[in-house]
């Protein structure tokens, strides 16, 4: 389970993007479930910090558009 906290840090640090005008509203698509997962796995266990998260995030998603041309 995802703390509330941790979800708003995801957000703010742009990884997560989320649909909804408040954080009670707050909807995710479900390529954010594995943006969250690996972001999450990112800190926990390799001690990267949110801002590396964004980037590696980034960078996966880059290489997986590239994947599919």
């Amino acid at each position: 389970m995802v703390k509330t906290e941790t979800i708003t840090l995801l957000v703010d640090e742009g990884i997560l993007d989320p649909v909804g005008d408040n954080v009670e509203r707050w909807r995710f698509s479900v390529g954010s479930l594995r943006r969250v997962k690996t972001a999450v796995h990112l800190q926990r266990d390799l001690g990267v910090n949110l801002a590396g998260a964004a980037l590696a995030l980034d960078l996966l998603d880059r290489i997986a558009e590239l994947e599919r041309l």
